[in-house]
């Protein structure tokens, strides 16, 4: 519960964040909220572990068009993007708990906090 409290403190601070010049069409920012499910597996035949869980978050995109014109135009098709990706969220892990020569054992674990960060700036 205390995962969904922070997250919904950081999307509703970045929704109000929104540009000044929200009508000019040079300048873009979307925020939405997110949800997935995870699933990472590594089935080794004699060490198989298993990562599951539900994540919640929050993205943000910001997009420049018209990078080289003081104007938006049909000439000018340049733009800058940044986006942003935050997903939290509690897994459980069953699997191996030990050394890779095969000494060790089971083990199985509820409730890891786990998160994903993102951030990546694309041009063109």
């Amino acid at each position: 519960m205390y995962m969904m409290k922070k997250t919904l403190w950081i999307f509703l601070g970045l929704a109000l964040c929104m540009p000044a010049h929200a009508l000019d069409k040079r300048h873009t920012f979307e925020v939405a909220a997110e949800t997935s499910v995870y699933k990472y597996q590594e089935p080794h035949l004699t060490h198989p572990m298993k990562l599951t869980g539900a994540k919640y978050g929050v993205s943000a995109v910001y997009t420049r068009n018209s990078l080289l014109s003081a104007q938006v135009n049909e000439q000018d098709r340049s733009f800058a993007s940044l986006e942003l990706r935050y997903l939290a969220g509690d897994v459980d892990y069953d699997g191996w708990k030990g050394d890779f020569l095969g000494n060790g054992e089971t083990f199985s674990a509820n409730n890891l906090h786990d998160y994903y960060m993102e951030a990546s700036l694309k041009t063109g």
